[in-house]
């Protein structure tokens, strides 16, 4: 999956309309990395909620998928729009690609839908949020993104459910992405199945009430029939007392080990998470740790 010096990158617009000209920034933080990002010219032009009407969104997120001259897909931001789209990219690209793609928020339904088959993708910052990285946020994403890291991993994470003596050594594939695009796209041909996975879920300006009926609409969906263990990023940006009460009472319906502190998400750090990729989950007592290799 790691990208080398030289390659292309096309970068896509499928949800909201960027902010400004701030991708400029970003386009040279991966000049400087020695990427070559590309966006299709007249592919960012405001329509409704989007940065483009639904035809021509479809129409480039296909296109840089079949230019045979890049390596990966990278999104310019997030927002919505991009389940949209998902119809006709199953239609043109069932099976047919092994492109990288960057992204997240929006960007889940992609990910759901190319982790389903069978691809790894990673959930990373857009285009957009990079000039507001860290230098420590931006070093672990570019020695994913280049392969110079294989393995990424994440210390310091709470575990609810405790477990004494030696403890317990998980092994699954990582999934998931972004809980509003969780829920709604339960039901749909991009939602694969969960079982025997971590299921990561991370979202962004959600009320305690909203995070508390997706969490149970995914549960009793028959969605997380079989996930090995729910792994928490920020759900910025609830109070901790709310939060705590929401988690505590789904904890409590649907009985999977749930691990807190992923840094990952909407709110900084927002360090990059390899999906379909294996991970290693250790618990011991209320303290677990999470490695995620993603060698090619």
């Amino acid at each position: 999956m790691k990208l080398q010096p030289g390659d292309i990158v096309d970068v896509v617009s499928p949800s909201s309309v960027p902010k400004g000209d701030q991708w400029k920034s970003g386009f040279q933080i991966l000049y400087s990395w020695g990427l070559k990002p590309r966006l299709a010219e007249n592919s960012v032009s405001p329509w409704l909620f989007h940065s483009n009407t639904n035809k021509r969104r479809s129409f480039f997120l296909n296109q840089a998928f079949s230019n045979k001259d890049s390596s990966a897909v990278w999104m310019l931001r997030g927002g919505y729009g991009m389940q949209k789209l998902l119809p006709s990219f199953i239609k043109k690209h069932s099976g047919k690609t092994k492109k990288l793609f960057i992204g997240y928020s929006d960007g889940t339904a992609l990910h759901l839908y190319l982790n389903s088959q069978n691809q790894k993708t990673l959930q990373a910052p857009t285009i957009c949020d990079l000039p507001h990285l860290s230098p420590k946020e931006l070093l672990i994403l570019k020695h994913t993104v280049l392969g110079i890291k294989t393995e990424i991993t994440f210390k310091k994470l709470t575990c609810w459910q405790k477990i004494s003596g030696k403890g317990a050594i998980l092994r699954a594939r990582l999934r998931g992405g972004n809980l509003s695009l969780l829920s709604s796209s339960v039901g749909t041909d991009w939602f694969p199945s969960m079982y025997s996975h971590f299921l990561f879920i991370e979202d962004v300006n959600e009320e305690d009430y909203k995070v508390d009926r997706m969490l149970h609409h995914l549960f009793y969906s028959g969605a997380l029939k079989g996930v090995r263990a729910l792994l928490f990023g920020c759900l910025y940006p609830l109070k901790k007392k709310s939060l705590t009460q929401v988690l505590k009472s789904f904890s409590d319906v649907c009985k999977i080990p749930m691990i807190f502190g992923l840094p990952c998400g909407h709110k900084s750090p927002h360090y990059p998470l390899p999906f379909n990729s294996s991970a290693v989950l250790s618990i011991l007592d209320n303290k677990a740790i999470l490695k995620v290799s993603f060698k090619k």
